[in-house]
């Protein structure tokens, strides 16, 4: 039942009238955490929230990680997770997905983004590297919680 209400529901916002062709007007424009938020699906709670953006009409929904993964094949849960890792320690590292997610929303400049992607698998740094990592680890979160 909550498929087809997710299915249903994002026909209505698309061009197309066919689910195959109206799924590919859809990209994850923006992720964030917010209690008692409802899915298009019609599942409450969720706490994991996906704003989905229709690439031809400029439409957008929420949708719960769940479901944004079924229908996209999209790993928001990837998102999700690095982002809850740096919630509990600063100093770790996301993943590509994030950086080119926040590079992507203007969270961070082309520099940081770069200067991410070259250092986020080290596990020896400076300590001048470590202070930049959690720089743009709090830029990282600041956007993302907006």
């Amino acid at each position: 039942m909550s498929e087809y209400k997710l299915t249903q529901g994002i026909l209505a916002l698309s061009d197309a009238e066919k689910w195959d062709i109206a799924k590919l007007e859809w990209v994850l424009d923006y992720i964030y955490e917010e209690h008692d938020s409802v899915c298009l699906c019609g599942r409450y709670p969720i706490t994991e929230v996906c704003t989905l953006k229709n690439t031809r009409n400029g439409n957008e929904t929420n949708v719960g990680n769940c479901c944004v993964q079924k229908f996209t094949g999209l790993s928001s849960n990837k998102l999700f997770q690095a982002l809850k890792r740096i919630k509990k320690d600063i100093h770790r590292s996301v993943n590509a997905e994030v950086v080119s997610m926040a590079y992507e929303k203007k969270y961070l400049t082309e520099w940081e983004r770069d200067f991410y992607l070259d250092t986020f698998r080290r596990t020896k740094m400076t300590e001048k590297q470590l202070t930049r990592r959690r720089i743009i680890n709090e830029k990282i979160l600041k956007g993302f919680s907006q």
